[in-house]
């Protein structure tokens, strides 16, 4: 959710990159690469909504993940749009709007706002594994399929809540834009408009520095947890052929709990760091001394952002076999059209 002004930078002294390398840099991360993604994603994420809910929603795991696949579309849309108004083409291009300004409130913050949803979802996936695993007798009274389906509600509702302020300070209207020497509908300021937005990226950026460790320590236990769980199952001599295929399942389903717990965790890894050193280093901001830096180490960030949201279905389609035939039926069903 970069500002506005992101290409208009060059009056700020820099280290190390020029305006035309962040023109290149724009062009083939946002414009070719994370452009690229976002399509194959939002294709990707079509197709995993249609199947979970083809498979039911009367299963925990299955809410989760189509829960997922739902925010990840989200965040994928909002994100193809980012990229379009990024393109250093696209500021030069005759349009009556200001595209910086526009991705800012239609784009940025609403892929924030899923990119946050998405990790929340799977905090609540990976916490439910988790306690399938040490307290298998008392999950059931915890995680049940109305329970996740109202905490999925209200995170929805919450994150978006928390933009309420944001799009309450911020509207759009026409400005004049001295250095076009025309008039374009761009970003205004309400009253106390700038000061929400600067609290409201205050805390979308604690949001994503506890969320981030809060994963990686459910990630943690819940792989320890399975690792323990594997060597007592070992230890038994006697196991029917019903439990064994019990057992199957349950190790799948943890392990594709956790590796898409842990593509999270590898893909929103630089986010945290961006969020982390625009906190602690001065002049690494927007409009700082390394406003050039910040705006080419957002658009790695966005790129491993639009690389989580599209790549589960490949590890869905990897560790679960009744995903895998209702993929092969839903292409047999497109191929008799």
């Amino acid at each position: 959710m970069r500002g506005r002004n992101s290409v208009n930078t060059t009056r700020m002294p820099h280290l190390l990159l020029s305006q035309a390398d962040l023109c290149v840099v724009q062009i083939v991360n946002h414009l070719v690469l994370s452009g690229a993604v976002c399509l194959l994603g939002i294709v990707a994420n079509i197709i995993n909504i249609i199947i979970f809910y083809k498979l039911g929603l009367q299963d925990t795991v299955n809410i989760s993940l189509f829960a997922i696949s739902l925010s990840d579309l989200c965040s994928l849309v909002t994100l193809e749009w980012v990229n379009i108004n990024l393109n250093p083409f696209m500021d030069r291009a005759d349009v009556p709007f200001e595209p910086m300004d526009i991705q800012y409130l239609t784009g940025g913050w609403p892929h924030a706002c899923f990119a946050r949803i998405t990790i929340w979802i799977t905090i609540i996936v990976t916490a439910e594994r988790f306690c399938c695993v040490a307290f298998p007798l008392n999950v059931k009274q915890l995680f049940n399929p109305r329970t996740i389906k109202i905490t999925v509600c209200v995170v929805y509702a919450a994150m978006f809540v928390l933009l309420m302020p944001l799009y309450g300070g911020l509207y759009f209207g026409e400005k004049f834009i001295s250095s076009r020497n025309q008039t374009r509908v761009g970003l205004m300021y309400r009253d106390k408009g700038q000061h929400l937005e600067h609290l409201e990226f205050k805390l979308y950026a604690i949001i994503e520095i506890a969320t981030f460790i809060i994963i990686i320590v459910l990630t943690t236990l819940l792989v320890v947890s399975l690792k323990r769980r594997s060597a007592w199952r070992a230890t038994l001599t006697t196991v029917g052929q019903r439990d064994n295929a019990v057992r199957i399942r349950d190790r799948r389903r943890l392990k594709l709990v956790t590796l898409v717990a842990m593509m999270v965790i590898i893909c929103f890894s630089p986010a945290f760091v961006m969020y982390f050193a625009t906190f602690f280093l001065p002049g690494f901001s927007l409009t700082g001394k390394y406003s050039i830096m910040f705006n080419v180490l957002w658009s790695f960030t966005f790129l491993a952002e639009a690389i989580n949201s599209s790549v589960n279905i490949f590890i869905f389609c990897k560790m679960s076999s009744k995903f895998r035939r209702a993929l092969r039926k839903l292409f047999s069903i497109c191929q008799r059209f």
